[in-house]
């Protein structure tokens, strides 16, 4: 419980500030390139979409999965607390063995829910990158098909920003979701108030 504290006060605002960097990032990228390739925009809206489509499947599985980490932490230092307190009483029934099979069991929950959402965090830089490489594929057939329409500065700079575009897509998408996630802190805070 004190952690959720110390994520709603520490946390969460530079999470905000990371999400606004990536929006003004992204907007200013995408500018650039419009102005110098306006044949990006052929390419821009399908890549806006699938970029949705993954963030929207990222997000709701990646809550759902940070509410259970955060519920299956709970009992840990429940049973932890409980066996601290009952000790004598254990140790005078002969009943440290479950007492200890409960705490793995607990243990282990939680860190299967861990593995999952690092599982998740993987699948999302999967689809990201791939994405990401073939944005970087149609700007350079644009560019490569528009030989006369561009020097190779400007054909360099369409490269260069299309490069950042997606990284900075990418980091907004978990930007977004980690301030989300750390948003559970507050909904902890406001069921146990």
């Amino acid at each position: 419980f004190t952690s959720d504290f110390q994520t709603i006060d520490r946390e969460i605002s530079f999470n905000f500030v990371g999400v606004a960097r990536s929006i003004l990032d992204l907007i200013s990228a995408f500018a650039v390139i419009l102005y110098v390739l306006p044949a990006f925009l052929v390419w821009m809206a399908p890549m806006l979409w699938f970029y949705y489509k993954t963030q929207k499947v990222y997000r709701k599985t990646a809550r759902e999965m940070k509410r259970l980490s955060s519920t299956a932490r709970s009992p840990i230092f429940q049973h932890f607390n409980e066996t601290i307190n009952g000790l004598i009483t254990m140790r005078a029934f002969d009943e440290t063995q479950r007492f200890q099979d409960k705490c793995g069991d607990n243990v282990n929950f939680f860190t299967r829910t861990i593995m999952c959402q690092a599982t998740i965090g993987r699948w999302l830089s999967v689809r990201l990158q791939g994405l990401g490489a073939v944005t970087l594929f149609w700007t350079a057939l644009a560019v490569t098909l528009f030989p006369d329409a561009l020097d190779a500065g400007l054909a360099g700079l369409a490269m260069n920003y299309s490069m950042q575009a997606t990284g900075t897509l990418q980091g907004f998408i978990e930007s977004f979701t980690e301030l989300e996630l750390k948003m559970n802190g507050i909904e902890r805070v406001k069921y146990y108030s």
